[in-house]
């Protein structure tokens, strides 16, 4: 079932769908909207915005539909070329008549409606990688003056302030209009890339991934456009794992002020006369000119700090080696036993540090977007370090070895390294994995010229697990009552689930192929339908389990026992430590005040969010909890007003009364009464301003 936020949005992507048909414009779902279209065949259930990705000329036309009046009422596109209010460093889709006001937009009058983002891609040659960056950087700072971005790269520290000057002198547009030309004309004859503007994470993607072409694909109750090569991007973004359901904790959301009824400068009215605009927007600049000037003697600091971690691990590696007598022959042929636990064991603070953002960075977030540019290898021998790449693969994180083989030839370039034959092999074989995962999502009817290229790939690499475990699903979607096929996939399924062992992560996919082949046989039975509802519960894998549900006719809920509640293991602090954790936190002090009137900017918006979010859940129920007054039923109305009351207490502890609607504060204030709390009520009552004796966006009080 979809959230408001996500009928919303739906709505929206119909609306820009139909414009894009109607005017032969071509756009591709991007990150998670593109998953949960190939995945869930919509949205990701616990996500709130859609991504688009649109070449520049698509963009362009897209941007012209929009002057020339071809969108639907209450609809606008916005980015900084056409309005110089907009604090965002990419486009938008935007409704006028509802709220989505994030962070960023608290001190600002663009729309602030429901968006859908669109990411505009340029073609770039590498050479002007370092001219894109610097250009680039200084733009998003001139545009979103609440974060600092040049900072990330060490660039613009004395130009930052000359632009700004500038924009002051000249007018912001202008400038603002200089730098995009500067940063969209950066192609030349062999160019191979397209760079995507995001202030966040610009992305420098293949040309290949948008060469393909588009298709249609289901997305709820409709169908969108996507690249034809969404198998290669999604590798490519994601990680050969991208399949895979993220854990609790890798599911991010958007801290906003949603609203489908209340339109946002009804949103911004209710705050805006308790937050000081102006010396706030002052205190963003002053900020950011601090950071930039301070920035040096950080990076300083950082790279002293990761030379001393990555010498002290690989210390400690040869250390644990010797103490166990393990040599490279050894290591090799525990790797040929698929001794995978043991060895694992054995490389797993090498490979937790190696792989780690702090010395190998993300090319999806923000903070650790130089390190990914300039990562540290740890010095470990050649010998060792591709006997760890080659446990990766079998332990299926060829991501993760393929992001390591990179760092490799990194380092290999920048110090004239000759680049061992068997790292290089790995990196073949990952290559032509991922070549043929890509095939198999394009292919279409008869499957056979794809297994002739399987089982050319395992010849020369009959280890790969992945791939053997492709050639079973395409064995099966071509099986029909083939004898044969079904005893090779039990076959194949046998081999691969002894040989990876009980807890490795691929044994619900195998177990649910064992059920699709006796599915094939003898039909869906009673106990064909145990051995998938098993194999749904042992899988992370969102292909396995859409399918499962498929196949069963409805949608599997599991429930987290008792005992795996109380024996996950808990959260554990993270210490800043060392001369780097030393340079950081003086680097954060610099903001000082101007850090205090940004986070308290943020908490007075969100009262509003609060006011906007409560009144949404409990004006509806007021009749009844009146009801409820009236016989005195206390312990039943504490409890249904629990988060009312958890909201008015979180921002009296921010020295902030809240009211949400009259009616609702009288009954709270009667239920602190009621539990001797009265004096309180008083001392909130006192903090509530005169505006928001009202609800938000609402004539009268009742």
């Amino acid at each position: 079932m979809l959230t408001g936020i996500q009928q919303k949005l739906l709505q929206m992507m119909k609306e820009i769908d139909e414009v894009c048909r109607k005017n032969d414009i071509h756009y591709s779902l991007g990150g998670g909207t593109a998953i949960g279209a190939i995945r869930h065949k919509g949205f990701i259930p616990w996500d709130d915005d859609i991504d688009l990705y649109m070449t520049r000329e698509n963009w362009e036309r897209f941007k012209e539909v929009g002057r020339q009046g071809g969108l639907p009422v209450n609809r606008v596109i916005e980015s900084a070329e056409t309005d110089i209010r907009y604090t965002n460093t990419f486009g938008r889709y935007v409704t006028t008549d509802s709220s989505a006001v994030h962070s960023h937009q608290i001190v600002y009058d663009d729309p602030a409606g429901h968006v859908i983002d669109i990411f505009v891609f340029d073609p770039l040659h590498i050479d002007n990688y370092w001219k894109f960056l610097e250009d680039y950087m200084l733009y998003c700072d001139l545009v979103d003056e609440s974060k600092s971005y040049s900072t990330r790269y060490d660039l613009n520290v004395d130009r930052y302030d000359e632009y700004y000057r500038r924009c002051c002198r000249e007018g912001r547009q202008t400038v603002i209009n200089e730098l995009i030309d500067s940063f969209t004309h950066l192609d030349k004859p062999g160019w191979q890339h397209y760079i995507m503007e995001w202030g966040s994470a610009h992305f420098l993607f293949p040309a290949s991934i948008f060469n393909g072409g588009y298709i249609r694909v289901p997305f709820e109750d409709t169908t969108v456009e996507i690249v034809r090569n969404y198998s290669e991007y999604l590798t490519w973004q994601y990680g050969d794992e991208w399949q895979y359901i993220p854990k609790h904790d890798g599911r991010e959301g958007h801290d906003a002020i949603f609203s489908n009824d209340i339109d946002y400068t009804a949103v911004r009215d209710d705050y805006r006369p308790f937050v000081d605009f102006e010396e706030t927007r002052k205190a963003y600049i002053r900020r950011k000119k601090r950071l930039l000037k301070a920035n040096t003697h950080r990076r300083t600091a950082q790279l002293k700090e990761l030379e001393t971690k990555a010498n002290g691990k690989a210390k400690e590696l040869a250390s644990k080696l010797a103490e166990s007598g393990l040599t490279d022959k050894v290591l090799g042929e525990m790797l040929r036993a698929n001794r995978f636990d043991e060895l694992s064991e054995v490389f797993k603070e090498y490979l937790d540090a190696q792989l780690s953002a702090g010395f190998i960075g993300r090319k999806d977030k923000h903070s650790k977007l130089r390190m990914y540019l300039f990562p540290q290898l740890i010095p470990v021998d050649d010998e060792l370090l591709e006997i760890a790449l080659e446990l990766l693969v079998r332990t299926e994180k060829m991501s993760m070895a393929r992001r390591l083989i990179d760092v490799y030839e990194q380092r290999c370039a920048e110090t004239g390294t000759i680049y061992r034959d068997g790292i290089k092999a790995i990196r073949q074989e990952i290559d032509e994995a991922r070549a043929l995962v890509d095939d198999y999502s394009l292919s279409e009817g008869d499957k056979h010229e794809l297994l002739v290229s399987i089982e050319e790939y395992l010849s020369k690499y009959p280890k790969n697990s992945q791939i053997r475990r492709l050639k079973i699903r395409v064995l099966l979607e071509s099986a029909d009552d083939d004898g044969e096929a079904l005893a090779e996939v039990r076959r194949l399924t046998a081999e691969l689930a002894g040989e990876l062992g009980e807890n490795h992560p691929a044994q619900g996919e195998l177990l649910k192929y064992l059920a699709d082949a006796d599915r094939i046989e003898h039909g869906l039975n009673d106990e064909i339908r145990e051995n998938y509802l098993a194999a749904y519960k042992l899988t992370d894998n969102g292909y396995i389990r859409l399918e499962t549900e498929e196949l069963l006719g409805a949608v599997i809920q599991i429930e987290e026992s008792e005992e795996e509640t109380a024996t996950a293991e808990p959260v554990k602090p993270v210490k800043s430590k060392g001369l780097y954790g030393f340079a950081k936190s003086v680097y954060k002090k610099i903001a000082g005040k101007d850090d205090f009137l940004k986070n308290r900017a943020w908490e007075i918006a969100c009262r509003t969010r609060d006011r906007v979010v409560l009144l949404e859940k409990y004006e509806p129920l007021i009749p009844e909890l009146e009801k409820l007054e009236q016989a005195g039923k206390w312990a039943e109305l504490g409890e249904i007003m629990a988060e009312h009351e958890a909201a008015v207490l979180r921002n009296y502890g921010l020295g902030l009364g809240l009211s949400v609607h009259p009616i609702l504060t009288q009954i709270q204030n009667e239920l602190f009464g009621q539990s001797g709390r009265a004096e309180l009520a008083q001392k909130i009552e006192a903090l509530i301003p005169e505006q928001h004796r009202k609800p938000i966006g609402k004539a009268d009080s009742r």
